[in-house]
């Protein structure tokens, strides 16, 4: 069985996809780069993680064609995460240290917690990818 992945350059990504394969890791797949993955069970459930960020997991058949994407709540989340920025410091309610621990926890639930990308099945016709 194949299927075809795409990882779209996504702003701000730097890191290369790790591809989880019915709950395993299975490959690694840099930004920009299509491939097709070759497996033998008849249908299989793919996710990806990239740094704190994971995707949702996809039920996979051969021939299914997949594009990663940010997911609909990523701009939410990353507006959520400055905001609480600026009402910590703006209103100096704890000290720099205080806040970068603050930071750093924050960013591990709101990003690792949460999907960040999001698997998308798409027609072959359709998924033209220009540099």
């Amino acid at each position: 069985m194949a299927i075809t992945i795409l990882a779209k350059e996504i702003p701000g990504s730097f890191v290369r996809y790790n591809i989880k394969l019915n709950g395993s890791h299975f490959m690694k797949l840099s930004l920009g780069e299509e491939k097709e993955l070759h497996f033998s069970e008849p249908t299989a459930e793919i996710q990806i993680r990239q740094l704190f960020g994971k995707s949702n997991k996809l039920t996979v058949s051969d021939g299914d064609c997949i594009d990663i994407r940010l997911s609909q709540w990523h701009i939410l989340r990353m507006i959520s995460y400055l905001l609480f920025t600026y009402i910590l410091l703006f209103y100096n309610l704890v000290s720099i240290s205080a806040y970068f621990v603050l930071s750093t926890v924050f960013l591990v639930v709101l990003f690792g917690y949460f999907e960040t990308y999001e698997l998308i099945k798409t027609e072959p016709s359709a998924r033209r990818y220009s540099k």
